[in-house]
């Protein structure tokens, strides 16, 4: 596909590499402009420079949000989205950058957990004390739960640590297992080992993503690659229509799970509230 002159653009779609979300998500973005008529050009980062007529850029990953901080118009209007922590990657000071956030809000979480286990009060948390972006998720689910839930750590230094941790939530009798992208503990090794060792016991687990609940997850909730693309230029849209300079973060659009054929294998029963309206059901069929 030819790309237009770039003389010519009015909203650049700058992603921080190639990859199949970042596609996926610059892809939803475009088409979301070229109905409102905008001239989108998309490019990945690599010693770009950007024309000064240029007027909306929306940014796909961490590295692309601070590049277009640095180096955008001035006038132009900056949307990040798929950026794992706005505050840490320095785009909540300064240069103002909107955005979309990637993650499920803790509250949400812990909704949908109340919804799906009405009697879970204990949750257990595999949590590596080294990782920074680690204690800021695990601090946020602590402020959202308050004194209506108990939670349980247990610290996960190396991955080979890793069964052991899962070994000792599950002996203190956790009501179910919740689960953080956090890649210092999470990897394909140590998913697969919590899915065994939780299925085995029969402890529910709280997946980080959809594709977590597919694989043995009992429920949870994740963001979509080409969601948070048309969130963010709709939300760029929106902010260049209003003429407003402050800065504006919107909480992601995020899609639901639930996995009935781990349910009936470790013996819950999921309300119907949640197989009903869920996004993805999986029944193992």
């Amino acid at each position: 596909m030819s790309r237009p002159d770039v003389d010519a653009a009015n909203a650049l779609i700058l992603l921080s590499q190639e990859s199949d979300s970042y596609r996926k998500a610059g892809e939803a973005a475009a088409a979301r402009f070229t109905r409102a008529r905008h001239v989108v050009i998309t490019d990945v980062l690599a010693g770009n420079t950007i024309d000064t007529s240029t007027s909306i850029i929306i940014t796909i990953g961490t590295e692309a949000a601070q590049w277009a901080r640095d180096h955008a118009p001035v006038e132009a209007t900056i949307v990040g989205c798929l950026v794992a922590d706005f505050e840490s990657a320095g785009l909540t000071t300064g240069r103002t950058v909107h955005g979309v956030l990637a993650g499920v809000p803790a509250a949400d979480q812990l909704a949908l957990i109340r919804e799906a286990l009405p009697e879970a009060r204990r949750i257990g948390v595999p949590f590596n004390p080294g990782s920074p972006r680690g204690q800021v998720m695990l601090d946020a689910l602590r402020a959202a739960a308050g004194t209506q839930w108990s939670i349980e750590t247990v610290e996960v230094a190396k991955p080979d640590a890793f069964a052991d941790a899962v070994q000792m939530l599950i002996a203190k009798r956790v009501d179910i297992i919740w689960t953080m992208p956090d890649s210092s503990v999470y990897n394909q090794s140590t998913i697969r080992t919590l899915l065994q060792h939780s299925l085995r016991a029969k402890v529910p687990v709280y997946g980080f993503s959809v594709p977590l609940v597919k694989a043995g997850a009992l429920l949870g909730a994740g963001v979509d690659p080409q969601t948070q693309g048309d969130q963010a230029a709709e939300l760029a849209l929106s902010i260049v229509a209003s003429g407003t300079s402050s800065r504006r973060v919107e909480n992601a659009r995020h899609e639901t799970a639930v996995n009935l054929a781990v349910a009936k294998q470790i013996g819950v029963r999921v309300s119907s509230s949640i197989s009903g309206r869920a996004t993805h059901r999986f029944t193992g069929e």
